[in-house]
């Protein structure tokens, strides 16, 4: 970095479906946590699906999250992290790059696992519990997932009565804890951003939002020097050891 203290975070909008204008409010949001010195710049992609609900849109869309993070990080940028609580690209990604890409569900779930023992989740769809668990279950925290639950709307209807939403994330943010005996409530997709803070009035436990959750483990990494260890994401076929590409 040309100043030790100046970040650059790239943030990779995958889904088409949102406008410009949604897309500065994400960023807003974000920018309520960052000290001057962290710039965060958004990128929406052209191509990819427009929202993203199921696996396939999941990875279709991945594949244009590593395009773009490529070359954000030719631009200088010191971390990414792809505008979706699945994180897509975030695996590949790691294979193809040297700075970091966090994906913000897993940032939550880490950051959660810090402030009690057991968390609940709370997603848009109900179709979308088990492709929720698996991704539990993949980061080896089953036993401290204390339940998924959903709000059963669509991913860009999310917002379109936040009042009406963040009742909805009560009532159900109350059942994981007195239920579930869920002790931190992740809110785990990017369309709750802003939603953390409201619910933690009314609730009484810690709600992670999972923008803020992945925005601030990129500065930490990158405050720490830190990345994804390349004996575990090896580069592929078609990049020198040094991450450069045969194909740039």
């Amino acid at each position: 970095m040309e100043n030790s203290t100046d970040i650059k975070i790239g943030v990779v909008v995958p889904i088409t479906g949102i406008t410009p204008e949604q897309v500065a409010g994400r960023k807003n949001h974000l920018l309520e946590i960052c000290p001057p010195n962290v710039t965060v710049d958004f990128f929406q992609n052209d191509t990819g699906p427009l929202s993203i609900e199921s696996h396939f849109e999941h990875e279709q869309a991945a594949v244009e999250v590593v395009k773009r993070a490529i070359a954000l990080e030719k631009k200088g940028y010191h971390a990414i992290i792809p505008w979706c609580g699945g994180g897509p690209g975030v695996v590949s990604g790691r294979e193809v790059l040297k700075i970091p890409i966090i994906g913000p569900f897993h940032a939550s779930c880490q950051i959660a696992m810090g402030l009690g023992y057991r968390f609940g989740v709370i997603i848009p769809l109900s179709k979308n519990i088990r492709m929720t668990r698996h991704r539990i279950y993949d980061m080896k925290l089953k036993e401290h997932s204390a339940g998924i639950r959903a709000v059963d709307v669509p991913v860009l209807h999310l917002k379109d009565d936040t009042g009406h939403l963040l009742d909805m994330l009560s009532e159900i943010g109350r059942a994981l804890i007195d239920e579930n005996g869920a002790d931190v409530i992740v809110t785990t997709c990017l369309g709750f951003c802003g939603m953390a803070k409201p619910l933690m009035e009314r609730l009484p436990v810690p709600v992670v939002d999972p923008g803020w959750a992945a925005v601030a483990m990129a500065e930490m990494l990158v405050r720490m020097g830190l990345t994804h260890s390349k004996e575990t994401y090896a580069f592929p076929k078609g990049f020198y050891p040094d991450g450069s590409s045969l194909h740039a």
